[in-house]
């Protein structure tokens, strides 16, 4: 699978255009964000970072696209086609990150409300409970983000399966594809190809190569969860034949 994952990008006769054009994008959002960081004294600033934004979703849209091309079996990565296809997706997609990181949203919310609370609270009862109540807050937070880790990956794969943004939240289905073990490892590997990616590609980003780095380790880490998901897909279904076999044979065994 990392084998498979790791030649993807160059799987292409365009295949170099393409990652030049993913580089650009990824080097042009870098770009855009800096300068508005220079101009936010004279408030132009603020109204470049939307356009910042734009490259990174298109960006987004390919590395969904990447996933339904893999999903659906074709082993050859796509190209930088249908560009408004591409924005739409991938503003789908940081909506799909978005809902997920909700709780994440609310466990800080709840804290910071509470530690108000006990600062202007003369009780040590309550400070004390504050103590308390932040320990488990903060354990819910850790624990919760680790666990979007894994279900954002699995819930983007489902929606450039079905093409809807609900199906990233059907949990019974994900449930049964995200225990799979083909799913676990293409994650774990898509994990290992970006921590590598980020230690290489981050401190050369202000140079293309470290930008190309960064991009092509995106599609990769893509392909790794598509990859997974498509191979715990298969295993799911291959093991309902069976069921499905012995139930008809015992239908038929009562008539």
């Amino acid at each position: 699978m990392l084998a498979d994952a790791l030649g993807y990008p160059l799987k292409h006769e365009d295949s170099v255009g393409t990652i030049i054009i993913g580089s650009v994008l990824l080097l042009a959002s870098a770009a855009v964000w800096f300068l508005s960081g220079i101009l936010l004294a004279v408030l132009i600033g603020i109204f470049m970072l939307p356009l910042a934004l734009v490259p990174l979703a298109i960006v987004q849209g390919y590395q969904v696209r990447v996933l339904k091309r893999t999903i659906d079996g074709d082993n050859a990565p796509p190209s930088f086609t249908q560009w408004g296809e591409l924005l739409a997706d991938g503003i789908k997609a940081w909506l799909i990150k978005f809902i997920y990181a909700i709780p994440l949203f609310a466990i800080l919310a709840i804290l910071f409300f509470s530690g108000f609370l006990s600062s202007i609270s003369q009780s040590e009862l309550a400070q004390a409970s504050f103590g308390i109540f932040s320990i488990i807050g903060l354990l819910f937070f850790v624990g919760y983000s680790l666990l979007s880790l894994y279900l954002i990956p699995l819930g983007l794969c489902s929606f450039a399966d079905d093409g809807t943004i609900s199906a990233a939240f059907r949990f019974s289905q994900l449930s049964e594809v995200g225990l799979n073990g083909n799913f676990a490892v293409g994650w774990l590997l898509a994990v290992f190809v970006v921590v590598i990616g980020q230690i290489f590609g981050v401190p050369l980003s202000l140079l293309i190569i470290g930008v190309t780095i960064l991009f092509y380790t995106r599609v990769v880490e893509y392909r790794l969860f598509a990859s997974g998901y498509r191979q715990a897909i298969a295993g799911s279904q291959s093991n309902s034949e069976p069921r499905d076999m012995e139930s008809m044979f015992s239908e038929t065994g009562t008539e």
